[in-house]
């Protein structure tokens, strides 16, 4: 091999130029999307699962309550109109409300028991969508329904207890501390929902990011 041989520029080019493709198909290929260890990702699902279905439990015996307590309210006003319309108003919001978790809040079914992990993930971020979204609506179908028979109970209240007899100064303080107290509850309440929307969203961000 000649001197001229050992340094012929058109080695160097060809060697570039395979650098370069193999650079480019390099550059090119998209980052895998990573996946969670599938331990780690079914211990996740299962306590998830289990937090909903503990919450979905308390809310429908609330509801009950509710429904038992208030009814029973309206029943025992004889007399008074308002209020034992009042109380149906929010026995029916409580109903409504354990119906919309029952149809928007349950678990969803379980994925097969031989499930891929892919399987596993797209299942658990529909599960988190599925809360978030139904979260994020809280003041609409949770307090929203509340809100009249709630009022007419103030009116009620003012009107046709024993407290419409009473001096204005003792009617302002019982009626505005009673709507004071609904009020807070209805702050806290919608305070907390949004808390639990923004710790769902940061688990599925989390959950995207493996």
């Amino acid at each position: 091999m000649t001197q001229h041989d050992e340094h012929d520029p058109r080695q160097h080019e060809d060697r570039d130029d395979g650098d370069d493709e193999l650079r480019a198909l390099w550059q090119g290929t998209p980052a895998p999307t990573p996946v969670p260890d599938v331990s780690r990702l079914l211990g996740r699902e299962r306590a998830f699962r289990r937090s909903i279905a503990l919450r979905n439990a308390a809310e429908h015996t609330a509801a009950v309550l509710v429904v038992i307590t208030f009814v029973r309210m309206g029943i025992a006003a004889e007399g008074a109109t308002l209020v034992r319309l009042a109380c149906a108003l929010i026995a029916a919001g409580a109903v409504f409300v354990s119906w919309k978790i029952w149809v928007d809040g349950r678990n969803l079914p379980k994925p097969d028991a031989a499930a891929t992990t892919a399987a596993h993930l797209a299942h658990h971020r529909a599960a988190l969508e599925r809360q978030i979204a139904l979260l994020g609506t809280v003041p609409r179908w949770y307090l929203a329904p509340f809100a009249p028979g709630l009022v007419l109970f103030l009116v009620g209240v003012a009107l046709e207890s024993p407290v419409s007899s009473a001096p204005p100064s003792v009617q302002a303080t019982v009626v505005g501390g009673m709507a004071g107290v609904c009020t807070l509850v209805f702050a806290a309440v919608a305070w907390i929902n949004r808390r639990a929307t923004r710790k769902l969203q940061a688990e599925l961000a989390a959950l995207s990011d493996g």
